[in-house]
């Protein structure tokens, strides 16, 4: 019986590491005025862009930031497939910081 506590524990970790904040969000607020190219999408380890979508896989903890996930993302639109480095992090009222090599943004949560 410990046994199985102590993985479903585990498992209950990994879930909560792989996603760092199921939800719609879009840049810079929830205006709907960005004809959807602001807007993205994160759930069940994925990331839904205006036309391409990203699997988030290998969810790393980034020490020093509770909130922060480091992800290799596989990704594909418009005819292409692409990988990258991605990190995720909530802030402080619920908006998703997006971090890639060169750029960040941040999105409102919308829902």
């Amino acid at each position: 019986m410990r046994t199985l506590s102590a993985m479903l524990a585990i498992l209950a970790a990994s879930a909560a590491l792989a996603q760092v904040a199921d939800g719609t969000y879009e840049a810079p607020v929830c205006a709907g005025r960005s004809g959807g190219e602001m807007r993205v999408e994160i759930a069940d380890n994925t990331i839904q862009f205006y036309e391409s979508l990203c699997r988030l896989d290998a969810a790393r903890a980034i020490p020093g930031f509770a909130t922060a996930r480091l992800y290799d993302a596989t990704c594909s639109g418009e005819g292409e497939t692409w990988t990258t480095t991605m990190i995720l992090m909530q802030g402080f009222d619920s908006e998703l910081i997006r971090i890639e090599e060169g750029f960040a943004v941040t999105y409102a949560r919308c829902d």
